[in-house]
């Protein structure tokens, strides 16, 4: 592997542990601006380059996931009781598209993520404009709950499945808006319990994922040693950026202000939202 794509991955891995921990999100739409890059430098064609993203951007998500978990384990702002109701719900919701709507000859991937664009709209909007609720000092929101009923956290959960397992979506790009702008929680804590959700069906994902496909041979032309879809030498380069990065973003949550972390994360969402039209479009 060439000296410049191992800089890219590192940084890359950095940039995705950031976001992780700073916005609650698996950081994937980071890593896949530049796996394929990377994948063609490894001698991959470009019709067999998207398991090996999926996969490899997956695992990323997962160790950013799992190392923000621990650290807001560390810090005491963990809620083992509303990431477990929405992570149940999420995988449910995910092992049942992946199973049973996704190989149906109906599905279309570009009309589903269409339309779940138009719904990500909105709620974009509504973190980025200023709130007259927005308070000073702490900036705390008026209003905003710190705590769901199991059955709200259900529904959020099973809409988070549903949604990335039909578009392609991350998780917490769907989980957060609908907890904070839907259902009025608390932005750090919908933060905090959406990542727990996500390191969980990154996981499951991933697992499923090596047990279907780990005997697939390496492809012929590829410079790297492959695991089925994981390549351990760009997984690893990813994962060295997300050490540092996670750390950073899970810093950079606690000093910010609600307010902040609204505006920040609804910039974020719809810079995704032109980055997947752009993409049907192309």
């Amino acid at each position: 592997m060439e000296t410049t794509d191992i800089f890219i991955l590192i940084f890359t891995g950095t940039a995705g542990g950031i976001l992780s921990g700073m916005l609650g999100v698996g950081g994937g739409v980071v890593y896949i601006l530049v796996l394929p890059m990377v994948l063609q430098h490894a001698g991959f064609a470009d019709s067999e380059v998207v398991p090996y993203i999926v996969t490899n951007s997956l695992f990323a998500t997962f160790i950013a996931g799992l190392i923000n978990v621990i650290l807001l384990i560390r810090s005491g702002f963990f809620f083992y009781r509303a990431v477990l109701w929405l992570s149940l719900d999420a995988c449910i919701a995910a092992v049942i598209v992946y199973f049973f709507i996704l190989p149906q000859p109906w599905y279309s991937k570009d009309v589903f993520t269409l339309l779940i664009i138009f719904l990500m709209i909105p709620m974009s909007i509504q973190l980025i404009r200023p709130s007259p609720k927005v308070m000073n000092s702490d900036e705390t929101v008026q209003n905003n709950k710190d705590e769901l009923t199991p059955f709200q956290y259900s529904v959020a959960g099973t809409l988070g499945g549903l949604i990335t397992s039909l578009s392609g979506l991350g998780g917490g790009l769907i989980v957060v808006p609908v907890l904070n702008v839907l259902m009025k929680l608390n932005i750090k804590k919908a933060s905090s319990v959406s990542l727990g959700m996500v390191t969980i069906v990154s996981l499951l994902i991933s697992l499923i994922n090596f047990f279907q496909h780990h005997e697939i041979k390496q492809p012929e032309n590829a410079g790297v040693h492959t695991i089925g879809f994981l390549i351990p030498e760009i997984s690893l380069w990813l994962v060295v950026g997300v050490l540092a990065g996670a750390p950073l973003g899970s810093f950079f949550a606690k000093k910010a202000s609600v307010g902040f972390l609204r505006k920040l994360f609804g910039i974020f969402l719809i810079f995704v939202i032109i980055k997947k039209i752009f993409d049907l479009v192309i």
